[in-house]
């Protein structure tokens, strides 16, 4: 398990459907083995997804 670890998370959504989310997660470096002898480096991740809802009439 990373020591510390931060996350951020924005979504908003607008008039007509359309929207964007914004995501950010972030991990100090972690531990691979017992014996604490090899390590992984600190990682970031940053996802961003825009779209937009319609309604389909049948």
């Amino acid at each position: 398990m990373p020591v510390s670890t931060f996350s951020i998370v924005n979504s908003t959504y607008f008039k007509g459907g359309v929207y964007y989310s914004l995501s950010y997660y972030g991990a100090s470096s972690v531990f691979l083995d017992d014996a604490n002898t090899v390590s992984a480096r600190p990682y970031h991740l940053l996802m961003a997804k825009l779209g937009v809802n319609v309604s389909v009439k049948s």
